[in-house]
């Protein structure tokens, strides 16, 4: 009775929303260049349909920039456990997408958007890509595809999954409906016990669940690339200079960083600043402000393009850069927590054996913050001062600061695991063997490329 209503509430709201819909995507760049795509009309000229005929395939799905990040590993690890499969990726949003195919490009067989959750856009899709397991990471639960998905006896699983006390008050509200919308996953992998306890009080079953660990642990260092050593090049010309960077910030945590750089470098000779906010089309308006404070600042892309000497404060505009800077910096500030958004990942600069510091509000991140800091791998701070006063003990004790960097790291590889037991998972889901279907004539005189 569930799927009848949503159904016919979706297509009332498409209906009567269809004007804005269709002015949405006249007049934003992200729906024109996405929405094609996620209806299901268009898919990405690169990708070779006959491969996905001969042989089905495994599909891994993230919503955006975040969860993306996380679940890069489980796609590279699939692909090399299994070869002769092809794994295709998905993400929601441009940005999400634009990432998962810089990094994923060469190795998988396809990089795609999500469709919609109407029952057309998940039957093109579906039947483009004949998966025969699926792997939603994090988040991103649409009815219809797990209704779909289930009428086809496909698996599907919700791996790394994060249940936050604000979502589990959601998911009460409609206990009937999320309980039914949760039962439609073969399993359910939350990250920790915590997890687990809180899906258990909506109502799923215990049978379903698995506690395999975050993925976010298992994200070590990648080996430098042509464009980390481009960075390395341009950013760290001479030892003197220590790099300071603020990942992930959101408006109003900027003019802090900004203010306790400018009272760490009367301590600390030649620091310099990267600054990387979260949506990286805020970057103009950062130097615009910035430079108004009499401060040297310029954007990466420039300094990418044309040379020039680094300034007092790079502003990163563009994506998938973040982890490169974090492998050349110094020490590092995790944004989204000196504001109320929940903090952002503190692993990642940790992957690179930085001290980590971090405002009150981790919460998102609540129990990795809590490891760092019972680790002595990370710091809070709660103002200017404390930001300047932190980023200054630790440049003038290197030994200090090694000693943190190399706690985080210690962290890291205690919790490693969840990549491993998730694609253990996903090939005991797979039919065994995998179905293959004779090629037609056609496809014999055609062959896939590759």
């Amino acid at each position: 009775m569930l799927m009848p209503i949503y159904n016919f509430l979706l297509t009332v709201a498409a209906l009567v929303g269809s004007p804005f819909w269709a002015i949405g995507v006249l007049c934003s760049e992200k729906r024109r260049k996405t929405f094609w795509y996620r209806v299901g009309v268009r898919f990405p000229q690169h990708l070779d349909r006959t491969l996905f005929q001969n042989t089905r395939s495994i599909w891994v799905h993230a919503l955006s920039v975040g969860e993306v990040m996380s679940a890069l590993p489980l796609a590279r690890h699939l692909k090399q456990r299994h070869p002769q499969v092809p794994i295709v990726f998905t993400a929601s949003t441009l940005t999400g997408f634009e990432l998962a195919e810089k990094e994923l490009a060469s190795d998988i067989d396809g990089v795609l958007y999500f469709p919609y959750d109407h029952p057309w856009c998940i039957r093109r899709v579906f039947s483009f890509l004949r998966p025969a397991v699926v792997c939603i990471v994090e988040t991103d639960i649409w009815p219809n595809f797990l209704w779909f998905a289930a009428k086809r006896r496909l698996p599907v699983i919700w791996a790394n999954a994060r249940v936050s006390e604000h979502s589990l008050k959601g998911y009460l509200r409609f206990p009937r409906v999320f309980r039914w919308l949760f039962s439609r996953f073969t399993w359910i992998c939350p990250q920790t016990a915590t997890d687990r306890d809180r899906l258990l009080q909506v109502g799923v079953s215990s049978t379903s669940l698995k506690v395999l660990g975050n993925f976010k642990f298992d994200q070590l260092a990648p080996p430098p690339d042509e464009r980390f050593n481009k960075f390395g090049r341009i950013l760290v010309p001479g030892a003197e200079k220590k790099l300071f960077i603020a990942g992930s910030t959101h408006e109003g945590e900027e003019d802090i960083v900004v203010a306790a750089y400018w009272k760490a470098r009367e301590r600390i000779p030649g620091l310099r600043l990267i600054l990387a906010p979260r949506h990286p089309k805020r970057a103009k308006s950062l130097l615009e402000g910035i430079r108004h404070q009499g401060l040297r600042a310029e954007p990466l892309s420039r300094l990418l393009q044309s040379g020039i000497d680094p300034p007092d404060v790079i502003v990163v505009d563009g994506i998938g850069a973040l982890r490169g800077l974090y492998a050349l910096s110094d020490i590092a500030f995790v944004g989204g927590s000196l504001v109320n958004e929940g903090g952002h990942n503190p692993l990642e600069p940790a992957t690179f054996k930085l001290p980590v510091l971090f405002g009150p509000d981790m919460r998102d991140f609540a129990e990795i913050a809590d490891l760092l800091l019972q680790s002595e791998a990370a710091i809070v701070v709660h103002h200017v001062d404390d930001l300047a006063d932190a980023v200054i003990a630790l440049l003038e004790n290197p030994a200090k600061a090694k000693r943190m960097g190399q706690a985080g790291h210690d962290v890291l590889l205690t919790h490693r695991g969840a990549i491993q037991k998730t694609a253990d998972l996903i090939t005991q889901c797979l039919p065994a063997p995998l179905p293959q279907i004779k090629p037609s004539e056609h496809e014999k005189s055609h062959p896939p490329a590759g």
